[in-house]
Formats: C-alpha cells, sequence, structure tokens
C-alpha cells in the first residue's frame, strides 16, 4: 500500500478513495463497520490524510475530524456537534445562503441512500469563504442500518482559480483569434482558392462560392494582381515561397492593404500538392509606414533646406557632438566631430558669453526639460552670425542633467530684416509724422497699444489719456458706430482683410468739433496666419470732405438757386415713381416756365435776372408740400416732383403757387412782376415712365402757354393729339424738302396809283402726288423750329431766286419780289450772310428783293441777332416789310427801334372795311402813320372793289389779294405782266 503521506492527486477518483478508506478503517470480512468506534489505526490513518475528513454518528454528530479539516473550517468543532446546525454558515455556488438540512451529508443520513457529492461554499469564522466538495459516504451495520457518515471535503479554492486562469486564457486566445489579422488559406497547384478563413469574406463582403477559385482577385486592386501572379510564378519557378502586399476593397469602403504570405506543398516527386498560406490586414502598418516615410522626409527636407546645426552634449564627459552642417553653415571644421563646451564658449561673442552662461547655468540648475538662447556666434572666417539654440535637456533619476540635444539655427538675416523693419518702421513714422498721420501699433499677443502723439492731436484727447479701444469707440459719431467701431472689426479681424480702408466721423473732447477721419489698417501674422498686431494710420480729412461734398453737391445742384439741377431731377422722378410702383400711389409732376423773364433779363440786366430766378424759387419752394422734390432744368424753366399727388391736388398746389407770385418781387434796383405758366402731368394716368411723364407735362405746359399764359393746366388726351399733329408737320416738311416737293407760289403786288404791276410776293407751297398743293399752314409748326425754318427758308429761297435769275435773262420786268422769313430763322447768326451770298450766287440784284418780317421775331429773345441781320440786309439795299402790322404787341414800338421800310396792314383788318367802323379807323391810322413815317403801306387780302377804292383814297401805295389775281406759278408771270390786271379790277383806274 503506497504511503498515505504522499500528497492526495487532485485529479484521483473519489470513489476509489472511499473504498481504500473502508479498507482500512473497517475489515469488510468481519461484518458492520461503526464509525463511532474507528479503530486507532484508521484515526492515525485519517489524520495523515492531506484532505479534510470527518466522521460522524447516525444523527449526525461529530466523532472525528483531522487536522485538515479544522483548518478547512477555521475552528475545532467539539465531539457530537453537528456540521449543519446554526453555527454553521453554508452558501450555494451562486452565492445564495444554504439550509443545513440541505447539505449532501444531512440528506445521506436521512434517506439512508448514498448521494453524489455536492459543492458547497463554508464561511468561516474570519468571514472568508472557501469553495469545498464535499463527498459523504455511509456507514452500516450487520443489518444494514446507518451508523454514521465518513465525509471528505476537498478545498476547491485553487482548482477554482485554475479553471479561472483557463477561461481568461481560453478568452485571450480566442480574442487573439478574432483580432489576429491572419486570414489562412489553401490554393490547389494552379493557384485557384480552395478554403480560406472567415475573415476575408467579412471583410471584402464576398460569399465563399465568389472567392474560390480565381474569384478573390476580383476585389484586389487591378493594378496589383499581375504583381500577386508574379509573386507566385517565381515561388513556383524557384521553390521559395513568396510574400507580396495588394490592395483589396472592403465592405467599410474605399481600399485596404493586404499581405499574402505563401509556400508550396510538394510530393515526393516534387510535384506541387497545395499552396497553403495566409493573408493578413496591413492597412494600418502601411499608413504608418508611409506617414513615418514623409514625416522622415520632410524633416530630410527641412534640415537640408535649413541646414540647422545639430548638436549632442555628453555632460558628464564634457563632450559636444556635431553634425556636418557645421562646416556648411559656419566653415568650422572638428577632428572627428567632436568638440569640449570649451571650444563652443570660446566662440561666443565676448559681449553675449556672460549672458549665454549665466542662461545655461538657471537652466541647468532648474527642472525645466528645454533650454533657448540668441547669440553671435564666430564663424571660421572671423564673422560673426546671430544664431538660436534651442535645446532639450536630458535629465537622470537625480534631476541632474546629464544630456542635452539642440539644434544650432543661423537667424542672421532674421535679424537683418527685423533691423530693416526696425528701420523702416522708424521711416515710416517720419513720414507719418511728416505727413499728418496718427499712429496707433496695437499689439494682440500682449494686449497692448500705442497712440502716436499726432494721434491723440487729432482726436483731440489729452497726451496721457490711455489709448485703448474703449476711448476710440466713444469719440466716434453715434451715426458710424456700426460701421467703424473697432472692437466689432477685431472681432472678425482673423478672416478679413490684411489691409482695411474706412471712413467715418468723431466727436473731439476737446472742442465737440466733428471730424472726418480716414483710417487705413494693416494686419501683420504669425506663421500659423493669426494676426499678431495691427499699425493702424489715421488721417483728418476733413477739408477734403467738405470738398468733395461741395463738389457732389455743384454737381447735382444749381449754384444759382441752390435747387436740384437737371440731373438730380432726373434721378428724383425716376426714384419717386418706383416708390410710387411699389406703394401704388400717385406721383405728380409741375414744369414751370417764367412768362416775363426774358423781357426782365433784356430790359434790366442779367444781375437782376439772377436775383429774379432765386426769388420766384424761394417762393416756389414755399408754396411746395414738405414732401416735394424741386429742380431748376434750365435757364427759366422749373420742375416739381409731388410724390402721393393726384391731378387736382397738383393742380391746387400749382393755383397756390401762381396766387404766391401775384405780389411784386422786390430786386435791388426795382420791383417785377413774376408770371408763370404751369404745366401738370400724372403718373401712372398720364405716363407710366419718366420719359412718357415728361413729355405729358410739357404738353401741358404748351396749352398753358397758348392759352395766354400765367395758368395752370393739367394734360389731357386731346394735347397728345394736338403734338402729334405738330409731329406730323415736321416729318412732311422734312419730306418735302428731301423730296424736292416746295414750289413757290407769286401774288402781284398792284400800285394804286397807276394800277400796274410793281412786283410779287413769293408764297411757299407744296405738293403730293396724292393731295395736290398745300398751303404753308399744313407744316407751319416747321416753321418755328430753329434747324427746319432754315433748311425751308434756303429752299424756297433758292427756287425764287432761281425764277428771278431766269426772268432776267429773258428780259422779264417783275419789280420787286418779297420774300418772307421766319423768326426761327433769325435765330440762325448768320441768317444776312448766307441770304446775300446766295443773292450773288445767282446774280439777283439785293434791291430787287424785299424781306418780309413778322412781328413775332421782334418779340423773340433774339431780338438783338434780328436787329443786326436787318441792319446788313438794308445796307446791301434789300427793304424790309413788317407784316401782319397791328396783330402783335407794341407795334409802334418796333416801328421806332427797328428800321422798317414798308408796312403791311394784316387781312382781318382789311376785311372788317365798310363793316366794322373800329377795323375800318385802324387801317385809316395806319395809311396816315405810314406817310408820316415815309414808309410805304401795304393792303392784304383785298378781295371787293369797294376795299380796293377805301385803300386807295386813303393813301395806300400797294394792295394784294384776290380781286386782283390769286398766287400764280412762276411760268405765268411772264404772261401776266404782258396782260396785265384783268376783270373788274382794271375799270377802277379808267373810272379815275
Amino acid at each position: 500500500m503506497p504511503s498515505l503521506k504522499a500528497p492526495l492527486p487532485r485529479s484521483a477518483d473519489i470513489a476509489a478513495l472511499h473504498a481504500r478508506l473502508l479498507a482500512e478503517i473497517v475489515p469488510l470480512s468481519g461484518g458492520a463497520s461503526d464509525a463511532a468506534f474507528l479503530p486507532a489505526s484508521a484515526s492515525t490513518l485519517l489524520e495523515a490524510l492531506p484532505v479534510a475528513v470527518y466522521a460522524t454518528d447516525a444523527a449526525g454528530g461529530i466523532t472525528f475530524c483531522n487536522a485538515a479539516a479544522t483548518t478547512l473550517w477555521g475552528r475545532s468543532p467539539a465531539l457530537g456537534e453537528t456540521s449543519w446546525c446554526g453555527a454553521w454558515k453554508r452558501f450555494h455556488p451562486d452565492g445564495t445562503e444554504a439550509e443545513p438540512e440541505t447539505s449532501a451529508l444531512a440528506l445521506a443520513l436521512r434517506t439512508s441512500a448514498a448521494m453524489a457529492a455536492s459543492e458547497t461554499i463554508f464561511e468561516r469564522p474570519d468571514g472568508t469563504r472557501t469553495p469545498v466538495a464535499s463527498h459523504p459516504m455511509l456507514f452500516r451495520d450487520a443489518t444494514g442500518q446507518v451508523t454514521g457518515a465518513l465525509c471528505l471535503l476537498l478545498d476547491l479554492t485553487a482548482i477554482r482559480r485554475v479553471e479561472s486562469k483557463l477561461h481568461e486564457t481560453e478568452e485571450d486566445h480566442r480574442d487573439a483569434l478574432e483580432l489576429s489579422p491572419r486570414m489562412d488559406w489553401t490554393a490547389d497547384p494552379r493557384g485557384r482558392m480552395l478554403n480560406s478563413s472567415a475573415r476575408w469574406f467579412v471583410l471584402t463582403g464576398q460569399t465563399r462560392r465568389e472567392a474560390l477559385g480565381h474569384g478573390w482577385k476580383k476585389v484586389v486592386n487591378a493594378h496589383d494582381v499581375r504583381a500577386i501572379n508574379a509573386a507566385m510564378l517565381k515561388s513556383a519557378v524557384e521553390g521559395i515561397g513568396f510574400d507580396v502586399r495588394f490592395r483589396v476593397r472592403i465592405t467599410s469602403g474605399g481600399e485596404h492593404w493586404f499581405r499574402a504570405r505563401g509556400r508550396i506543398r510538394r510530393d515526393q516527386a516534387g510535384k506541387i500538392l497545395r499552396w497553403n498560406g495566409s493573408f493578413e490586414d496591413i492597412n494600418e502598418t502601411v499608413l504608418a509606414e508611409r506617414a513615418r516615410h514623409d514625416a522622415e522626409e520632410r524633416y530630410r527636407l527641412v534640415a537640408h533646406a535649413a541646414a540647422d546645426v545639430v548638436w549632442d552634449f555628453d555632460v558628464p564627459n564634457d563632450v559636444v557632438m556635431w553634425s556636418d552642417a557645421l562646416e556648411q553653415r559656419f566653415a568650422l571644421t572638428l577632428q572627428g566631430a567632436q568638440s569640449p563646451r570649451s571650444w563652443w564658449l570660446e566662440r561666443i561673442h565676448p559681449d553675449d558669453r556672460a549672458r549665454v552662461v549665466a542662461s545655461v547655468a538657471v537652466s541647468i540648475r532648474g527642472s525645466g526639460t528645454h533650454h533657448t538662447a540668441e547669440y553671435r556666434f564666430r564663424r571660421g572666417d572671423g564673422s560673426y552670425a546671430h544664431v538660436a539654440d534651442r535645446a532639450s535637456l536630458i535629465r537622470n533619476e537625480e534631476g541632474r542633467v546629464v544630456r542635452a540635444i539642440g539644434a544650432m539655427v543661423d537667424v542672421s538675416e532674421r535679424k537683418r530684416s527685423e533691423e530693416m523693419l526696425r528701420l523702416s518702421e522708424q521711416r515710416f513714422r517720419l513720414a507719418a509724422t511728416a505727413a499728418g498721420l496718427g499712429i496707433a501699433d496695437i499689439d494682440l499677443v500682449d494686449q497692448r497699444g500705442h497712440w502716436s502723439a499726432e494721434l491723440r492731436c487729432i482726436l483731440g484727447v489729452a497726451a496721457d489719456a490711455p489709448g485703448s479701444f474703449e476711448l476710440f469707440a466713444s469719440l466716434i459719431h453715434p451715426d458710424d458706430r456700426a460701421s467703424a467701431d473697432p472692437q466689432r472689426s477685431l472681432a472678425a479681424i482673423d478672416g478679413a482683410d490684411d489691409r482695411l480702408v474706412k471712413k467715418f466721423r468723431i466727436i473731439r473732447p476737446n472742442d465737440a468739433g466733428v471730424r472726418w477721419l480716414i483710417s487705413e489698417r494693416h494686419t501683420m501674422r504669425n506663421d500659423a496666419g493669426a494676426v499678431v498686431r495691427l499699425i493702424i494710420t489715421y488721417r483728418d480729412i476733413t477739408a477734403e470732405k467738405t470738398a468733395q461734398d461741395r463738389i457732389a453737391w455743384a454737381a447735382s445742384h444749381d449754384a444759382l438757386t441752390g435747387l436740384a439741377n437737371r440731373l438730380q431731377y432726373n434721378a428724383d422722378l425716376e426714384v419717386a415713381l418706383e416708390r410710387a410702383r411699389i406703394d401704388k400711389t400717385a406721383v405728380s409732376l409741375l414744369l414751370i416756365d417764367l412768362d416775363n423773364f426774358k423781357q426782365i433779363n433784356n430790359r434790366l440786366g442779367h444781375p437782376a435776372g439772377d436775383e429774379t430766378l432765386v426769388g420766384f424759387a424761394r417762393r416756389m419752394v414755399e408754396a411746395m408740400p414738405p414732401a416735394a422734390r424741386f429742380a431748376r432744368i434750365g435757364g427759366d424753366e422749373f420742375a416739381a416732383i409731388l410724390p402721393g399727388h393726384d391731378a387736382t391736388t397738383a393742380l391746387a398746389v400749382a393755383t397756390d403757387l401762381l396766387r404766391r407770385l401775384d405780389p411784386p418781387l422786390p430786386i435791388t434796383t426795382t420791383n417785377v412782376d413774376l408770371r408763370a405758366s404751369i404745366g401738370i402731368a400724372t403718373f401712372p394716368a398720364n405716363g407710366a415712365t419718366a420719359a412718357t411723364l415728361v413729355q405729358s407735362a410739357d404738353l401741358a405746359l404748351y396749352s398753358a402757354k397758348d392759352a395766354g399764359r400765367g395758368v395752370a393746366h393739367v394734360f389731357k388726351r386731346s394735347l397728345r393729339a394736338h403734338r402729334e399733329s405738330e409731329i406730323a408737320m415736321l416729318n412732311h416738311a422734312r419730306t418735302a424738302i428731301d423730296n424736292h416737293w416746295l414750289q413757290p407760289l407769286y401774288q402781284p403786288k398792284i400800285a394804286l396809283a397807276s394800277g400796274h404791276i410793281a412786283g410779287f410776293e413769293a408764297l411757299l407751297r407744296w405738293r403730293d402726288a396724292r393731295a395736290g398743293l398745300h398751303a404753308p399752314a399744313s407744316i407751319a409748326h416747321a416753321f418755328d423750329d430753329t434747324e427746319l425754318a432754315g433748311h425751308l427758308g434756303d429752299a424756297i429761297s433758292e427756287l425764287i431766286f432761281t425764277d428771278m435769275r431766269d426772268w432776267l435773262q429773258r428780259g422779264v420786268a417783275f419789280g420787286k419780289i418779297a420774300l418772307n422769313a421766319s423768326p426761327a430763322e433769325f435765330r440762325r447768326p448768320d441768317y444776312a450772310g448766307r441770304l446775300l451770298a446766295r443773292l450773288a450766287r445767282f446774280g439777283v440784284p439785293p434791291a430787287m428783293v424785299e424781306l418780309e418780317i413778322t412781328e413775332t421775331a421782334l418779340l423773340d429773345e433774339s431780338a438783338g441777332t434780328v436787329l443786326f441781320a436787318l441792319d446788313q440786309v438794308r445796307a446791301a439795299g434789300i427793304t424790309v416789310a413788317l407784316d401782319d402790322f397791328g396783330t402783335g404787341f407794341s407795334s409802334l414800338s418796333h416801328l421806332r427801334h427797328f428800321a422798317v421800310d414798308t408796312i403791311k396792314i394784316d387781312r382781318s383788318f382789311v376785311a372788317g372795311i365798310g363793316r366794322n367802323a373800329s377795323d375800318q379807323a385802324i387801317v385809316e391810322a395806319v395809311f396816315r402813320l405810314g406817310d408820316a413815317l415815309g414808309m410805304t403801306t401795304v393792303a392784304e387780302g383785298i378781295e371787293t372793289r369797294a376795299q380796293a377804292d377805301f385803300v386807295r383814297l386813303h393813301g395806300c401805295t400797294f394792295a394784294q389779294g384776290y380781286l386782283f389775281a390769286p398766287a400764280l406759278a412762276a411760268a405765268r408771270i411772264p404772261g401776266l405782266l404782258l396782260k396785265g390786271i384783268e376783270g373788274p379790277a382794271r375799270d377802277m383806274w379808267r373810272q379815275c
């Protein structure tokens, strides 16, 4: 029998152990065993066991326990004590407390049946708990009655610890398998995949069917498939394994780098049986390698570009190792590229050495890990370079510096740049001072700023006042703070332009003056692009701004009256109409002409005229509503824009203006009477655009003038029709000129003393193919247009002079030909010269021509031009006749001031002879006036014998009319002159 002192194996079969114990304790051949009477040899045996054993009687009272049991329980129970009483605490494996009677021993004694081993947990008196496996064995007497039990207790603590460790190991192994980047695979001799681990299908999204064969290559980058095939071919030929990298499309998107390794399995004859290998996801490794390579390459390029001198200082041995850049940068060569520390110190500029040594000492004594210093370092040629040293300090466990690694950077260029910048800033400040600029220099890193003395003077703040954003913001004019507040500008400065210009106003605290400033901000940024410094210049531009405002005002206003000019008026009208379209309201436009301004200007002079315009503008403004806009758009032309006014309210405003013009206007020399005509048009009724609205107001103004002036007219549709008629007349006149449709007719003038034809009046007619011959009235408005009237005059005079030249060449004695000149023709300063030149070209003597003008020409603003022209033609021998005498204004005044040879009595007075005593008296007075002034007289429109007799008997010189002959074509004039006057008119002189 083996020694019982030997440790019991944990894997021993518990049933076999029980059999051995029973064989030792009670001889089986003798009969029953009784736990209450264990032989001494049995007690000795049980005591020697390394496992806990105890015996009980049939009631469960303890009759024996060995030392291992008391150690396990942590107590020594008294004999007779039951192990399942309340003093013993037991727990199920799940941690819940177990009842005593539920133990395996209790159940075996109670049922007399063998029980399987059970696991329980004992709690020792000190509170520690021990997992235990309980194996009960019953004692029986000869009759089979249970007399007691023997129970073996197995401490499971170590077993549970091993099991836990094993479980952890299994979990670790499982995690390692799941997390492992390796994916094993096998392939047939031709390289077609036979199988692969599941991880390949998870990563690529392929099914097993899709991946087998060569299908796995479908997710491989097409550029990498060739490399895989080449590697496998080389492996097969050379009999070696292959190792290749390639890219694979994965389910999460994009491509991952994979590594495939494989080896061929051959039979004894060398024939390929299969391929064994693995896939491995190496994406992170490749990316890391590339990142490391890129970083190393960047560092290499940067180090090469910067040519920094790297050094490594071994402090205990006082040796400094230098990089090759020492020679390249400073032209210094060392044996073995090393030197003592003293060699470095000797090359520091004497003026910098003490400072650098002290700085190094401070860094070494401290606890920091970095050191920086700037100083001058002597090159190989004896010159000094400005260098910056940056070092990392390596300390031992005691905190002493044992090594320092750093780089020496040549910053000479930077120092020169800084010096140049300092000099540049100094020059800038001097130039700024000379230019009157104030400067604010703001360090955003240190939050410090400096205001120059010039800036304080511009801002009107004391010399000792601290410069700050708050103070500056308080000076900005309230209306400009939204755009010029420095704090708001500062908030968005990082994304703003480096140069920023602003104009704004300030209110100076020293004199409360409002000043215009222009600021120009320049930003300085660090290497990261963040703004670290601001340089802002300020200049007082109040004088310039005032001048600019004056120029802008002058560009949009009339200098004399202060009203808006035509340019501003057009802009204001567009704005008013656009607002009215949005608000769906009305806008009225008043166009105003001073009726008698030309007379005032001519009679009193231009200074008086200017005073009149200013006075009128003042009265106009007083008469207008608050929202009105006013403008002087011409010499004596004004306009008023009335937002929100319809035709009715606009007419009321115009009427009030005319009423305010009634009192005479006092000016420097006298009082003048103001009269004005006003045309009114309203948007949108009279025009949807500015152009049509102005046209409508113009038509209303013309209507007011035609009505006798001094009134206001509102636009009517009929006015547009009248205007269209005028335009049609102008078009007819142009067409007649262009197509040579003009034709002169000649009406004879009869010498009343003899009855002979003394000459003719040339009358303009024009003919078209459809309507025949037209009188001048059909193109009457063309004679008011300066340009068109001149063309008509030129064209008809060419025809008249052609006829006269023809008659002269044929010897026809036609007397004097009178031709009419419209007032518009006299507005051309070269009228007389052109007329005389044309006569000379045709060879017509000026004495054979008479020029007929109307009183309207004498009333025109160009009366001076008319007088000059009349003097020229009279001096050349042309006589002048005043046509339609008595129908205009101030006729007697015209006879006194203008040189006139003939007076023509208007047909309206001649028609009244014999019917209207007033007309007849006027005719008699004119004849007497002409005789008294030595002028010839002509009676127009003689249609009856009685009219002819009356004018002849009262001294009229000439007469013309249908009684004698109508107007005839040029071809009939020679015949008329041969035959003379026929019909009833001839009898007048036979009866004399």
